[in-house]
């Protein structure tokens, strides 16, 4: 862990902080729900009201779910090499020693997503932009 990260991680445990954001004294977790529950935040109960709160065109689409499947896309598109790929695993929550596909995708789709051309979930087809 960086100091900053430490640094950053030090202000959500503080209980002085803690106390006047409403977290009970009790919630041990580090992100802890407010207003006396004993709680965690569910980062995808945070993710779908964000998606909503931002005007996305299809809020709907803008899950957990669907960002993990585009993490693993695009790490085969960008070719991740041994220890990146171990890296993005473990980013992931993953290890790749003992789950070695979890981030693979099938052959058939790889050349549709170098090329830019990708389909949603439904099989329509989506063209999208990637930049450097």
């Amino acid at each position: 862990m960086t100091a900053q990260q430490k640094a950053a991680v030090d202000l959500l445990i503080d209980p002085e902080l803690r106390s006047h954001a409403g977290i009970s004294s009790d919630n041990l977790f580090v992100f802890a729900a407010t207003k006396g529950s004993l709680n965690s935040i569910r980062g995808s109960d945070v993710l779908r009201q964000h998606a909503a709160f931002c005007g996305a065109k299809n809020p709907t689409g803008l899950t957990s779910t669907n960002l993990r499947k585009h993490i693993a896309t695009l790490s085969q598109v960008m070719n991740l090499q041994g220890h990146e790929l171990d890296q993005l695993a473990s980013f992931m929550g993953h290890d790749i020693r003992n789950s070695p596909g979890v981030l693979q995708i099938t052959r058939q789709r790889l050349p549709n997503c170098q090329s830019g051309k990708n389909t949603d979930s439904y099989g329509e087809r989506q063209d999208v932009e990637y930049s450097r």
